[in-house]
């Protein structure tokens, strides 16, 4: 059946408005940016270490802990903890970190989208692929509102949100890298900044050994040569 032009022309006039309304909608959507508040921690990057691979002093013992081989210097002791999936090292009870074994665990850059953004509702920008635990942590990191671009992610604006929860507390932050290993760390001082968490120091470590998955490292001791030299042992203990 024809419709006859009239009526033709009485829908198209009606049917446009809601069309032009529905295509703004859709570009103000798309290039809806969320408000940044003032806040340190969007700029915060990670300090840059190179290991040597070389280590040689004294070495007491070589724990084997889910595939990677765990140093442990003349002096010190182990104790596998957490049904398997932990190992303190520790000298005494107030001297003593904490490793435990982690599954890469990824994350979909969307996982996060009811996650509400201020000044912005809906904001559905373009979706990042999938992401590693060592992607997230290396976003974590080094990604900063400097890197924010007209086409930046959900996940970019998500991880500057992160930072400042992860990092606020934070009173140095650095990156480890290797032949055989990478690791993130982060350092509190309790007297200047007195943490919900009881330690001075949290570390993700990433050994080639084992990846996609991972190490986490925690401690109360002060004391960045020891750390240092751990990582020096760990990335030596590990080498082909």
């Amino acid at each position: 059946m024809n419709i006859p032009i009239k009526y033709f022309c009485l829908l198209l006039f009606l049917l446009l408005p809601v069309m032009f309304l529905n295509g703004c909608g859709l570009k103000k959507q798309s290039t809806c940016k969320p408000v940044l508040f003032p806040y340190h921690e969007y700029n915060y990057k990670a300090k840059p270490q190179k290991l040597s691979g070389l280590y040689t002093k004294k070495i007491e013992d070589v724990v084997n802990f889910h595939g990677v081989k765990i140093p442990v210097q003349s002096g010190w002791r182990y104790e596998i903890i957490f049904e398997g999936t932990g190992l303190k090292i520790f000298k005494n009870k107030d001297h003593a970190f904490l490793l435990n074994f982690y599954k890469d665990s990824p994350t979909s850059s969307n996982e996060y989208k009811d996650f509400n953004m201020v000044g912005c509702q809906n904001f559905s920008p373009e979706i990042d692929k999938e992401k590693s635990s060592k992607e997230f942590y290396t976003d974590l990191f080094f990604f900063t509102k400097d890197d924010l671009s007209e086409n930046s992610s959900f996940w970019q604006y998500y991880i500057l949100w992160l930072k400042t929860e992860y990092l606020r507390e934070a009173v140095e932050i650095e990156h480890y890298t290797g032949k055989n290993l990478e690791a993130f760390r982060r350092n509190f001082d309790q007297e200047i900044e007195p943490s919900k968490f009881d330690r001075t120091i949290e570390m993700a470590i990433f050994p080639e050994k084992i990846a996609p998955h991972f190490l986490t490292l925690i401690s109360k001791i002060k004391d960045d040569k020891l750390f240092d030299n751990f990582l020096e042992m760990l990335e030596a203990a590990n080498s082909p």
